[in-house]
């Protein structure tokens, strides 16, 4: 059994409440050294259970420290009347939350170890769950304004949990001079919303709450325009011509709004599943490892999602956006009345206010599997070598991003949300000789 403790202070947060302890346990129970389990069970060598908890505290939400002050500044410029004389005005910031408190995440887990057969079948298992509660929120959209925007800036209100497991399985064998191994892994995790502050006016399809974090939220696409009477006939959001993309009336009011017409679009961009796997072998001097990669359970946003600006247009929407190239494929299968079934939309360097960017149209799903590094080696018997005065010679070629199997025909799939200056992984090769003496 471990205990540990941490005990943090925070400027962001008012005296009473700065300092924090945050503990933590573990514990530990070898099974397999038990004299009950070694006449039980002979071939496996190793069993040991664990299992933990801990509480962590943040005030990384928190933009600005000392958050806790009300102070009052003069304007710049003098732009109040006193009589005929103009006169600084002076400016309240807004008011301190005397409760503001540390953000907490508890996270409880439980494990097993374990291997058997000698090698031949290793088993490491981790479940976990993890709650934060008490989360730091911007109340900047909460409020009407006229209230003047005089309120907190930030309150403890907001909770989420996170749950899932990671799994490791390998193998250990040799068969007279072969040798080899194999580890594979796989981890799941999903995370849900639990309480947050929303606009209580939103319709219930809206709402983040019970939904998991980092989702598209957006337009759903119904497919492409073709003809003019076909937009005179539809809801739309902005100015539109024939090869833009329609969007789904949600409500069914006969327009396409921002406020009520948004419903999630894609998973979050980070992967809920991650594998991989990892082979190695050896054989007379002949050595060989590959190494395969893999996420699922996430989309990527062709049009890129900024934090703070939300969708934007980039070089996979928009022909030359920001002066930069245009991807063959867009152009190619880009529609125009002679291509109406095309995979995009018409072509156009200005930037289009017709919803057509924030819709469904341009979300992918990101699953891939990748051969990450593949190696094939040969060391010299050392008889060969010894009298020369060297210890060991060894050539090898091996390969990196060699395959990738993946639903983005074009594009690196571990590439960020936003990826302006993002330079795709390349293939690469290499032939070496290492020497040792």
């Amino acid at each position: 059994m471990e205990i540990t403790s941490r005990i943090d202070a925070s400027t962001a947060l008012p005296k009473k409440y700065r300092w924090g302890v945050f503990p933590g346990v573990s514990v530990g129970w070898r099974v397999s050294q038990e004299d009950f389990f070694k006449e039980a069970v002979p071939f496996m060598e190793n069993l040991k259970i664990r299992a933990s908890a801990g509480r962590l505290g943040s005030d990384r939400a928190i933009s600005n420290t000392m958050t806790y002050f009300s102070t009052a500044s003069l304007s710049t410029d003098p732009i109040v009347l006193f009589g005929n004389t103009p006169q600084k005005y002076l400016s309240i910031s807004r008011p301190v939350n005397p409760l503001l408190k540390w953000e907490l995440t508890d996270t409880y887990n439980v494990g097993i170890e374990s291997s058997m057969w000698n090698g031949l079948l290793g088993v490491e298992l981790d479940v976990f769950y993890m709650k934060t509660t008490r989360s730091l929120e911007s109340q900047s959209a909460s409020f009407p304004p006229s209230l003047g925007d005089y309120y907190p800036a930030y309150t403890n209100y907001g909770s989420h949990d996170n749950r899932g497991f990671e799994l490791v399985l390998t193998h250990h064998n040799c068969i007279k001079n072969f040798s080899y191994n194999v580890r594979g892994n796989i981890s799941w995790a999903r995370n849900k919303i639990l309480k947050m502050t929303e606009d209580p006016n939103v319709p219930n399809y809206m709402r983040s709450t019970g939904r998991p974090m980092g989702e598209y939220w957006g337009f759903v696409a119904e497919g492409l325009f073709q003809t003019e009477e076909e937009i005179a006939h539809s809801a739309v959001y902005g100015p539109t011509l024939p090869g833009d993309i329609k969007l789904k009336d949600i409500n069914g009011d006969g327009k396409i709004t921002y406020d009520q017409d948004r419903v999630p679009i894609g998973r979050s961009s980070t992967p809920e599943m991650m594998f991989g796997l990892n082979i190695g072998a050896e054989w007379k001097g002949i050595d060989f490892s590959m190494l395969w990669q893999g996420a699922a359970l996430f989309d990527v946003n062709l049009c890129g999602m900024y934090a703070n600006v939300g969708y934007d247009n980039t070089f996979y929407t928009k022909p030359f956006y920001c002066d930069g190239n245009t991807p063959y494929y867009l152009v190619e299968n880009s529609w125009r009345p002679d291509n109406p079934d095309a995979e995009y939309p018409r072509l156009g360097i200005v930037s289009r206010d017709n919803g057509g960017k924030m819709s469904s149209w341009w979300v992918e799903n990101g699953t891939y599997i990748r051969l990450k590094s593949m190696q094939i080696g040969y060391t010299l018997p050392s008889q060969w070598v010894t009298p020369a005065g060297i210890k060991k010679v060894r050539f090898y070629v091996s390969g990196g991003n060699l395959l990738t199997f993946s639903h983005l025909k074009h594009l690196d799939p571990e590439m960020p949300s936003v990826n302006q200056g993002y330079y795709p992984q390349q293939r690469t090769y290499e032939l070496g000789l290492n020497v040792t003496f």
